[in-house]
């Protein structure tokens, strides 16, 4: 009796008993398959600043090309006021400190049109009023002294070009007479030579002073 029992006992399946988890660990979920990370690889991260991930900028409107050229006006209406002052001072007081002065200012209009530019360029694809687009292309073509992205280096231009000014409007045309004496013309006085004298040798000599 007790070994059919023991024999009975022997034919039932064992039971496993899985161990139960810590209640403070949860269980992660499931990533969706239709989430791209579900199909990233592990260790895997987005880079912000790649091309395909990044965001792609909006488009520039006739709203924003318009406010760009009504601010852009009116700031360079103060820059270049101030320029040419200073500019007009050191003409009719050449020195040093008259060229720094100028050279300061137009600095300063290089520095803004060295920004204004490329803006005002971002709106050549942009449907924009036939004034508006004038104001736009005047402001990206005609600077005579394409301003450098560099602050040093457009202070450097400003200062060449107040100093080329300078020399230019300092400077004198001299000649030396049969007899030995030297005569010296400043560019005013070339200029009126040039406007009214009738002789040819005149002429000459003040061209080639």
């Amino acid at each position: 009796m007790v070994s059919m029992m023991l024999l009975a006992a022997c034919d039932k399946p064992a039971v496993r008993v899985e161990p139960t988890p810590p209640a403070d660990v949860a269980a992660a979920p499931a990533p969706d398959a239709a989430s791209p990370a579900a199909h990233e690889a592990p260790g895997d991260v987005a880079d912000p600043t790649d091309p395909a991930v990044a965001p792609t900028p909006a488009a520039p409107t006739a709203e924003e090309a318009q406010a760009f050229i009504d601010e852009a006006n009116a700031t360079l209406l103060k820059l270049r006021a101030r320029a040419d002052t200073a500019d007009y001072i050191k003409a009719t007081y050449i020195t040093p400190d008259t060229e720094r002065n100028a050279a300061a200012a137009q600095a300063d209009v290089l520095a803004f049109l060295a920004e204004a530019i490329p803006r005002a360029a971002s709106f050549r694809d942009v449907e924009v009023p036939a004034e508006t687009r004038r104001m736009l292309e005047l402001l990206r073509i005609s600077p005579t002294l394409p301003p450098p992205a560099e602050a040093d280096r457009q202070q450097e231009l400003a200062t060449i070009s107040a100093r080329l000014d300078g020399y230019y409007g300092s400077a004198k045309g001299c000649q030396t007479a049969a007899d030995g004496t030297r005569t010296c013309k400043d560019l005013d006085e070339l200029s009126e030579i040039l406007a009214t004298a009738k002789d040819w040798d005149v002429l000459v000599n003040a061209w080639t002073a």
